[in-house]
């Protein structure tokens, strides 16, 4: 064969004709490529492609995982078909079990939301901006789902029907809870609940609700009147 001791320049193409061809690279050729016919090349060990500097490559890390490892960001660009993940039973983790936290950040333009475990208080976290822990709108833990997050707002779940629209939630300038039509806290309710856990408001049709020595009965509307819960 051809032996160089010193650098090679090759002016045009470098052919090697042979299946399973070896570049070695070091002096004791502890990293090389080598040929898998009909396939591609292979890249011995753990050994990485490094792309700038160290701090960003890719290697296989253990046997069939392979890693991408970057010291500032990874970022994709992708068209409209976006990512997908393929495989038997595909799993996405995020995180390697260290005390941090581990967000999904939605980056809009004028607004930010989250996705996020908040490692410091153990809660699943949708949040508005991009701050872990604050501007909470759902909190999730062991078996407890919060909506809000104790700021002097309005809070509500909304059904958006096709002909109506009905919600329930929190009028905080009242500090009570409310079912209503509509989306609006404080107009249209239904039923209202204040802070001592008490009923302000049964709001119901004209004769269908009367009020007797403390006593609510409902009656069914029709020619009898029975009542039908007291």
């Amino acid at each position: 064969g051809l032996s160089v001791a010193k650098s090679a320049v090759v002016g045009d193409d470098l052919d090697l004709l042979s299946d399973a061809a070896i570049l070695n690279f070091g002096a004791d050729k502890d990293t090389n490529l080598t040929h898998v016919a009909d396939t591609g090349l292979l890249l011995n060990s753990s050994r990485q492609i490094q792309f700038g500097d160290s701090g960003t490559h890719i290697a296989q890390s253990a046997d069939g995982t392979l890693m991408l490892t970057s010291d500032s960001l990874v970022e994709m660009s992708v068209g409209a078909a976006g990512v997908k993940i393929t495989g038997t039973t595909p799993l996405l983790t995020i995180g390697d079990a260290g005390a941090e936290d581990t967000t999904i950040l939605f980056d809009g333009n004028a607004k930010d939301f989250y996705v996020a475990l908040d490692d410091t208080a153990d809660k699943l976290v949708i949040g508005e901006g991009s701050t872990v822990g604050t501007n909470n709108i759902l909190t999730i833990t062991d078996d407890t789902v919060t909506l809000g997050d104790g700021a002097a707002v309005d809070t509500n779940f909304v059904w958006d029907g096709n002909a109506a629209d009905f919600s329930m939630g929190i009028d905080d300038d009242s500090d009570v809870l409310e079912v209503r039509h509509g989306t609006t806290p404080g107009t249209d309710a239904a039923i209202k609940i204040d802070t001592n856990g008490q009923l302000l408001t049964l709001n119901a049709a004209a004769a269908a609700v009367t009020v007797s020595a403390d006593h609510i009965m409902f009656y069914d509307g029709g020619a009898t009147a029975i009542p039908k819960v007291e």
